[in-house]
């Protein structure tokens, strides 16, 4: 009977103990912490060798933080007994969030040692692998984890982004695919098949995707951001704006949030909430380059040359488009130095456009007493080697020459401490050859007394997202130029090359332009052919720029986002004299725009005699 009691006795605590166990885990699983510890606790004052509440309550201090309580709790648990898995790998997580991956390492190959099989062992393996870089290693943890547990949700979507970073961004997408399948409101997965299709300019796809992981994760910033930068690359700019600033109620330091919702402001021609955002992401980030270089875009559209021209200067740093063109050099960068009896290399750096514009430095260069070299595209190298003040024109490839300096060309502009009113705009610095201009008159004798030429479209560029929505922007189709089929007394030539040349096989009805592609070799033959016209009526292109300074008279279709060097709300360049803007009202606004054209050359051609040729 003793026996019995006592037996009775004795098992009336161990029925306990079990009992709050169970509950502390519960407590655990169900996110009560506090009260999961205070019964672990419970249990070890009771029993201090439970190994079960001993793990337990280590698992808990590490998802505290509480690292040293943790490392207590969990080593005991291992000299407990040092045969359970699960203990060495908890262990493992420890000392991999402490940075010490060697033990950590040395824990989970105790763990397999015990149990080859154990999944996450196997799994967090590979996360201490992939934190060290070693994605091969990683991948093959990953690999034996979904081996062992095939609907490890989290093991998919680690191989997964270790693939991504191998660049095997198939095989990646098929395993964030695998997790969707497990558990379709994960995350992760989600934003990461999101990121999948963005890289590949799949942006309606990407908007899916991190439309959903939001749907299952409504703080998810880092989802709401990429959504924001997806609507900007479909040139959905109110859309992107409505993201961006979602992701910032959630994280308001969130400095490429602000940088980008600066942008699309920047690009909707709000240019003081676009400074207001800048100004912001340079608080948390001081020495941003991009949004440095933006402030210069800003500054320079507002005529502040002062500031401008030395923010530009941060494009090298970080500006995607400038930063493809930068040449690194052994000689210094010239920056209005002392240059005489010296050679300096100007060289170009971004479009055609550009190089037309700032080549007219070139002379000034030259009266410095400088001997001056000019890298320049190989579509422009023929007509530059004219232009006074250039020693030597080598087409971009070549082998460069001894020099002493360089200077890009766009920086040139900043060593001359050039301000609105010191623009040297001196006209005609482009001069295309006499004999070539006789040709080209030959060739054009059979048309109208009064000649325009048109450009239409700008190059696709599609190497570049952002430069691709530019080219968007700033282009139309030449149907939207059929109101220009009224003026009486044009004649209309084209000078658009490139793709978008062959919608000239379907003109607006009365819109007959001539077309002499086939006679056009390079710029020098397309300054020839614009000597021979009356005007040039272009978009934001390269042909505007050589046709302005030729000093013929060109009108420039802008979009509403105007490229900086057009200035705001102005219809006049202090660049090109002879240049005059026609802006658009608003965004997409072009049949304003062309109405305003037709009016103004219908106009025109009542006015003024035919002054080609």
């Amino acid at each position: 009977m003793f026996r019995t009691t006592k037996t009775a006795q004795s098992a009336k605590p161990r029925q306990s103990v079990a009992a709050l166990l169970q509950s502390a885990i519960e407590l655990h699983r169900s996110g009560n912490l506090n009260e999961a510890q205070r019964r672990y606790r419970q249990i070890l004052a009771a029993q201090p060798k439970s190994v079960d509440a001993l793990y337990l309550d280590g698992v808990l201090a590490y998802q505290n933080r509480a690292y040293a309580h943790a490392l207590r709790q969990l080593t005991a648990a291992c000299k407990v007994n040092p045969a359970l898995p699960g203990v060495h790998t908890a262990l493992g997580n420890l000392y991999r969030e402490q940075g010490d991956f060697e033990r950590a390492t040395a824990c989970y190959q105790a763990a397999l040692s015990l149990d080859a099989h154990h999944a996450d062992a196997h799994f967090n393996l590979g996360i201490a692998r992939h934190e060290r870089k070693d994605l091969e290693g990683a991948i093959t943890a990953y690999r034996q984890a979904l081996a062992a547990n095939p609907a490890h949700p989290e093991a998919w979507n680690n191989l997964g982004v270790a693939l991504k970073a191998l660049d095997r961004s198939e095989e990646a997408a098929a395993c964030y695919a695998r997790v969707i399948g497990l558990q379709p409101q994960h995350a992760a997965a989600l934003f990461n098949l999101g990121v999948h299709h963005a890289d590949a300019q799949r942006f309606d796809e990407a908007v899916g995707f991190y439309q959903r992981a939001l749907a299952a994760r409504p703080d998810y910033a880092s989802a709401a951001f990429n959504l924001g930068i997806a609507f900007k690359s479909l040139g959905r700019l109110p859309e992107s704006i409505r993201w961006f600033k979602y992701a910032l109620s959630y994280e308001p330091r969130h400095a490429d949030a602000l940088q980008n919702l600066g942008a699309s402001h920047h690009e909707l021609g709000r240019l003081q909430q676009a400074e207001d955002c800048y100004r912001r992401a340079l608080e948390l980030a001081p020495q941003r380059p991009e949004v440095h270089y933006n402030l210069s875009l800003l500054a320079l559209a507002r005529g502040d040359y002062d500031g401008g021209w030395e923010a530009f200067e941060w494009r090298w740093k970080g500006a995607e488009n400038s930063r493809r063109h930068q040449r690194q050099f052994a000689q210094p960068q010239w920056g209005g130095e002392d240059i005489a009896g010296k050679s300096i290399l100007l060289h170009a750096e971004q479009g055609l456009g550009d190089t037309l514009q700032f080549v007219r430095y070139a002379p000034l260069v030259a009266k410095r007493g400088a001997r001056v070299l000019l890298e320049c595209q190989a579509p422009l190298t023929r007509l530059l080697q004219s232009m006074p003040g250039i020693d030597t024109v080598i087409t971009a490839g070549e082998a460069l020459p001894p020099f002493d300096w360089h200077c890009p060309l766009m920086s040139l502009p900043r060593a001359f401490r050039t301000r609105l009113d010191t623009v040297p705009a001196d006209i005609p610095y482009l001069v295309p050859d006499a004999l070539l201009v006789e040709q080209w008159k030959r060739r054009l004798s059979a048309e109208g007394p009064f000649k325009v030429g048109l450009v239409w479209a700008g190059s696709p560029r599609r190497f570049s997202v952002m430069l691709r929505l530019i080219d968007q922007r700033r282009s139309l189709h030449l149907k939207q130029l059929a109101p220009l089929a009224r003026c009486a007394g044009a004649s209309f030539v084209s000078l658009q090359l490139g793709e978008a040349a062959q919608q000239l096989a379907e003109s607006p009805p009365g819109l007959a332009l001539r077309d002499y592609r086939g006679q056009i070799t390079d710029f020098s033959d397309t300054a020839a052919l614009v000597a021979n016209l009356d005007l040039v009526i272009s978009v934001d292109t390269s042909v505007a720029h050589l046709a302005a300074a030729m000093g013929k008279p060109v009108w420039l279709l802008s979009r509403y986002d105007a490229c900086w060097r057009w200035l705001e709300e102005r219809e006049d360049s202090p660049w090109y004299p002879s240049l005059k803007i026609f802006r658009q009202p608003q965004p997409g606004a072009w049949p304003q725009v062309i109405e305003r054209v037709a009016a103004q050359l219908t106009n025109l051609l009542g006015a003024a005699p035919a002054c080609g040729g």
